[in-house]
């Protein structure tokens, strides 16, 4: 794990569980408790984007869906969720979404 500033670890953005149909989700952490800001919502190209059509824009095999408001999302896989969470983290550094320019300058 790589460590913040002080050596404290870094904030969480997401998580990844089984669902009761044997998929994966990728939910993303919200900013604060009780809020329906994400601290890192899913790339906004992805969201409202189901099934084959998701894999191929973001290249995963296996995409179950992207949620309309990028909070959470699902693969058939674990390995597929954790490269939708890989993705998504990759996409922060080359992103110009007001999220992105926020965490960038605090």
């Amino acid at each position: 794990m790589k460590m913040a500033q002080g050596n404290a670890p870094p904030a969480l953005l997401y998580v990844i569980y089984p669902d009761s149909r044997g998929a994966w989700r990728i939910q993303c952490i919200p900013e604060e408790e009780g809020s329906f800001v994400s601290r890192l919502p899913l790339p906004e190209p992805w969201r409202g984007v189901r099934g084959e059509a998701l894999s191929k824009l973001c290249q995963i095999p296996k995409c179950v869906f992207a949620h309309a408001n990028g909070f959470i999302g699902g693969n058939e896989t674990f390995e597929g969720a954790l490269a939708m969470a890989d993705a998504s983290l990759s996409a922060l550094s080359s992103s110009s979404a007001p999220a992105a320019k926020k965490r960038k300058s605090g």
